[in-house]
Parts: C-alpha cells; sequence; structure tokens
C-alpha cells in the first residue's frame, strides 16, 4: 500500500511539473533556455566584462517584454540576476581601476605641463608645448623628414628648452646623441600619456553610463560613491588637458582636484 501510495506521489508531482511546463509561453521558454545559454565568464578583463553585458542585456531584455504572470512562470531568474550581480560586480571594480589609472596618467600630464610653463612661461607655454608634443609624435628623425635639418634643430632644441631648460640653456648649437634620444623618450611619455587620458576618459565615460542606467536602482549609495569619483576625475583630466591661467593657479587648482579625488576614491571601496 506504501509503496503504491509513493508510486502514485511520485507520478503526480511529475504530472504537475509536465503541467507546468506545458502552461508556458514560448517566450518564457525562450527566456530561460537564453538564460541556461549564458557563457560561464570570469569577467576578470574588460573584453570579458563586454561580453557578458551583452549577452546579459539581451537577456534582461527579453525577460522584460514578458507579462508579470510569465516572469513569475520563468524557473532560472536566480540565475540571471546572479550573472547580473556579478556583472555590477566587476563592473564597479573595472572602472575603478580605470579611474585610478586614468588619474595616474593625469597626474603625468600635470607634472610635463608645469615643468614646460616653469622652464618658458605662461606667453610662450602653447608655443613651446607643439613642439614638445610634436618630438613625442614623430620623434627627431621625422621632424627631420618633415621640416629640413635646419627648421627640425631649432624645433628640437625649442621642445628640449621645454623639458630640460639646463641642459638646452646652455646648449643651442649641438645636443648630444644620447641627449636627442632623452629628450625623445621624455616627450614621447607626456604625448602618450596624453592620449591615455583621452582614451581612458571616453572608456570610463561609456560604462559609468551603462552602470547608472542599470545598477542605480539596486545600488544606490555605490554608484553615487562612484559617480562622484568620476565626476572629480573628468574635472582634474580636463583640467590637464586644457591648462588656463598662471602657474600658480593651475597647481593650485592641481592640489584642490588632488585631494577631492582622494576623498571620494576613499569613500567609493578604493
Amino acid at each position: 500500500m506504501n509503496k503504491k501510495f509513493g508510486s502514485l506521489a511520485v507520478l503526480v508531482i511529475a504530472l504537475c511539473f509536465m503541467l507546468a511546463a506545458c502552461g508556458k509561453s514560448e517566450s518564457v521558454k525562450n527566456v530561460e533556455m537564453l538564460i541556461a545559454d549564458l557563457p560561464a565568464l570570469s569577467m576578470e578583463n574588460y573584453d570579458e566584462l563586454v561580453y557578458a553585458r551583452d549577452k546579459i542585456d539581451a537577456v534582461k531584455a527579453e525577460y522584460n517584454a514578458l507579462s508579470e504572470k510569465e516572469k513569475s512562470q520563468v524557473e532560472n531568474i536566480d540565475v540571471l540576476d546572479y550573472e547580473r550581480l556579478r556583472l555590477y560586480q566587476n563592473e564597479y571594480k573595472e572602472v575603478a581601476i580605470f579611474i585610478q589609472y586614468m588619474n595616474m596618467n593625469v597626474d603625468y600630464v600635470v607634472s610635463g605641463n608645469v615643468t614646460i610653463w616653469d622652464n618658458v612661461g605662461s606667453s610662450d607655454f602653447f608655443n613651446y608645448q607643439d613642439n614638445v608634443l610634436t618630438v613625442g609624435e614623430i620623434g627627431y628623425d621625422g621632424m627631420k623628414a618633415k621640416y629640413g635639418e635646419e627648421d627640425a634643430f631649432y624645433a628640437f632644441w625649442v621642445a628640449g628648452y621645454a623639458v630640460d631648460k639646463e641642459y638646452f640653456g646652455k646648449n643651442f648649437d649641438y645636443f648630444s646623441s644620447s641627449k636627442i634620444a632623452e629628450t625623445e623618450d621624455k616627450c614621447k611619455a607626456y604625448v602618450q600619456s596624453i592620449k591615455n587620458v583621452e582614451d581612458s576618459h571616453e572608456t570610463i565615460k561609456v560604462v559609468i553610463s551603462l552602470m547608472v542606467n542599470d545598477f542605480s536602482k539596486d545600488h544606490s549609495s555605490e554608484m553615487d560613491a562612484l559617480q562622484n569619483w568620476w565626476i572629480e576625475s573628468s574635472l582634474y583630466a580636463d583640467h590637464a588637458l586644457n591648462p588656463s591661467g598662471s602657474l600658480n593657479s593651475y597647481v593650485s587648482a592641481v592640489y584642490v582636484y588632488q585631494d577631492n579625488i582622494q576623498r571620494y576614491q576613499k569613500i567609493a571601496g578604493y
């Protein structure tokens, strides 16, 4: 009798699952399949995060298109919720790393600006900076090919004076090959830092916008902290890339930005 009852109970349960499955729309079944097919990713690098976001956003869009009754029938929704949580956590970490990287490069750009500014003065800053940027882009040999030997020599001296006034101020008619290489390295590092700031800024801007849209509701305080850190860092980057005013006012503003950034970074947990 007990065995018969047990068999009957199993049959009833099986029938219930079958009926439940039969009662699902194709849309519900499709969402469940999409969730089941989400790739197993570590999400520990930018490319994987982009790929994971595309997949998760696509599934979330399909889920959101369901009726409330259909949503309640999606049995593996907890898997989607878990993957979205992992996406949030790893994107937060990745953005934090990007902001720190950008700020490190902003510091280098600021240092280069201050060096040029201090060596040549406010009135000539941009003229000298143009030559520094040119050396950083194409080097001395590239300048000779573009401008000719004589003009390239003078333009290179201008760039050298901007980054190393002590040496080039004493060597107008000659500079050693080792000093050429050293000056090229300084100018290239300055140019590369500017590019790094610009590239990082655009990447962070895109990801932050996506995160605010997706996660502000469930993680409001964390997203507020991250946004405040990002906004101050963005203003600092703009200050570095667009120097103006006097050297003293420029440097004073740098200190304010750096203090604020440290404070917001700590609130953001980094």
